[in-house]
């Protein structure tokens, strides 16, 4: 039995808490393949490849996610954390913004962009 885009998201989620990471991109491609503008399984997908350190790819993911969905904060924050990482900070505090403008009673963004402004040395 063929499985849908929103069964094979689950199935990948199951094999990510699994730490099954490649099993899990594989369940990922699959929703997209079925349902190309499925923001959540772009999302995830860049979740996964994140943890397995593909940050350009979880970069692609990320953008992607938003092109379909520009309210999803939860992508930001990753977006901005993956930018983080890469020591790309002005991105960063541009994508902890933007989840502060769109989550205002949310505590990550905050943080987040308190702390890169540390890093960054520039604070507004």
């Amino acid at each position: 039995m063929d499985l849908t885009a929103e069964e094979c998201l689950i199935h990948g989620n199951i094999k990510f808490n699994l730490n099954d990471h490649e099993a899990a991109l594989e369940y990922y491609n699959r929703a997209i393949e079925l349902k190309q503008e499925y923001a959540e399984a772009h999302y995830n997908r860049g979740v996964v490849n994140y943890a397995i350190k593909r940050y350009p790819e979880a970069l692609e993911d990320y953008n992607k996610a938003i092109k379909i969905a520009p309210d999803f904060t939860q992508v930001y924050l990753n977006r901005g954390n993956t930018y983080h990482f890469l020591n790309n900070h002005l991105s960063a505090i541009e994508n902890y913004t933007r989840v502060i403008d769109l989550a205002p009673q949310d505590f990550q963004p905050y943080s987040a962009r308190g702390d890169t402004y540390l890093i960054f040395e520039e604070f507004p």
